[in-house]
């Protein structure tokens, strides 16, 4: 029996659909478990900076010394309490377009720095907008779309995942 043209165009692009969603299953369990992984990692260092600036924070006038915008962060430079020059990194992902507007190479800025020889002492936070660092999202976005994906594509084809109980035949069959 021969198909319609429009049933076996349908046909077609559904094996392809099915090969396609293969190789992506296979890799799910893998891509969730690095989500979970990742999610995890950003939620500990979030928090871990946070207290690390309610435990040994110091406030002080930066300057900054570039803008990196692929990683946006800005360097700065600054005099800290025992009188040494140190440098730092601010994150801009906390702030408003507004806000980064005003952080440009050369200007001086307030910022809360760890003032310990600690793991990420490097970073620093904008005094005057601090609360805005404390209520961002731990997690970012980027974050949550690996670990939805992935979950969808479980969801959707769970049985691609256990590819010993897939049967090949069914699998591209038009």
């Amino acid at each position: 029996m021969k198909l319609p043209v429009d049933q076996g165009k349908r046909g077609i692009v559904g094996a392809i659909a099915n090969v396609f969603l293969l190789c992506l299953a296979v890799l799910a369990p893998l891509m969730f478990l690095v989500g979970i992984i990742s999610l995890i990692d950003q939620w500990g260092a979030h928090h871990r900076f946070l207290n690390n600036l309610e435990s040994y924070g110091k406030t002080v006038d930066a300057v900054v010394s570039y803008i990196d915008e692929d990683y946006n962060r800005a360097g700065v430079s600054f005099i800290d309490a025992s009188g040494t020059e140190r440098s730092g990194t601010l994150s801009l992902r906390y702030y408003t377009p507004e806000v980064i507007e005003t952080i440009r190479p050369g200007a001086t800025i307030r910022v809360i720095y760890i003032d310990r020889l600690i793991s990420e002492s490097e970073k620093t936070a904008l005094a005057d907008f601090y609360s805005e660092v404390k209520k961002a999202p731990p997690v970012l976005a980027d974050y949550w779309w690996v670990l939805g994906i992935s979950w969808l594509i479980i969801a959707i084809k769970p049985q691609f995942v256990f590819l010993g109980m897939v049967d090949y035949d069914q699998l591209i069959k038009v």
